[in-house]
């Protein structure tokens, strides 16, 4: 079984797209989680309407993401887990089926594929994210979209849960807290789309100082880490001066966070 868990929170105009694509998906036995954080705008009256196909949900404040996805991992019952934020969607409707037949391995305990990035107005954006696995890539960066990951149950319960001290890399610092032991098999195709706008790209130079404490909280050197702070707050920069410069062309090549 693969459960798949959305967390949401005054999501209105967004989370019904994430609820019909992951209801669509030519795949079982899927369990279908959502954890909604309070919202106030109608976005629990939109998930109400699909409650009777949902094996759990529930609307009520919480101490942030890594506290919602724990929360859908506690009610989670899936041997693989996925994490789909509402605003994100599947590629297709075979996306979780295409990531299972990767599943023969019994030794596996990550498998992911690449994610599409999609403009808050609906366009599709050129580029994807999801690199193929390196150890050494894992220790300077995070390439690893959750929308297109799924995560062997043994790892959470090996490793525990995430973090409430990340706001938003708590998946890369779950991910380096299990660098050792990771197990992983990766898709080399879409198998998520990613609304730009979230968390970690509104505030991108927080996200990337997360990213250089959890490289120091699992052992990755000063310099090691230094460098890739440096090299990204650079690339931001870039990003900035090729947006005030309108060379709109150029700015389809520079990639968000991962490059």
């Amino acid at each position: 079984m693969v459960t798949v868990i959305t967390i949401a929170y005054n999501a209105k105009a967004h989370i019904e797209e994430t609820l019909r694509s992951v209801l669509s998906q030519r795949y079982a036995p899927i369990e279908y989680v959502v954890i909604d954080g309070g919202s106030t705008d109608g976005t629990v009256e939109i998930i109400q309407r699909y409650a009777s196909r949902l094996a759990h949900w529930v609307t009520e404040p919480d101490r942030g993401i890594s506290d919602a996805f724990n929360k859908g991992i506690a009610a989670s019952t899936g041997q693989w887990v996925n994490f789909m934020n509402a605003g994100d969607v599947f590629e297709d409707a075979h996306s979780v089926a295409h990531a299972m037949r990767q599943a023969d391995d019994s030794t596996l305990n990550l498998i992911y594929g690449q994610c599409r990035f999609v403009h808050n107005d609906g366009r599709l954006l050129t580029g994807v994210t999801g690199l193929p696995f390196s150890a050494r890539r894992l220790r300077m960066k995070m390439f690893i979209p959750h929308q297109a990951s799924f995560h062997h149950r043994q790892l959470f319960v090996q490793y525990g849960s995430y973090s409430c001290d990340y706001k938003a890399a708590m998946d890369y610092e779950f991910l380096l807290r299990a660098k050792d032991q990771l197990r992983v098999r990766y898709v080399p195709q879409p198998l998520a789309r990613m609304r730009v706008g979230g968390v970690s790209q509104n505030n991108e130079p927080r996200t990337f100082a997360e990213y250089r404490r959890a490289q120091r909280q699992h052992g990755i050197g000063w310099l090691e880490s230094q460098a890739y702070y440096v090299y990204f707050m650079a690339k931001l920069r870039l990003r900035g001066l090729v947006r005030q410069a309108g060379l709109r062309s150029l700015l389809g090549r520079v990639r968000p966070i991962d490059g």
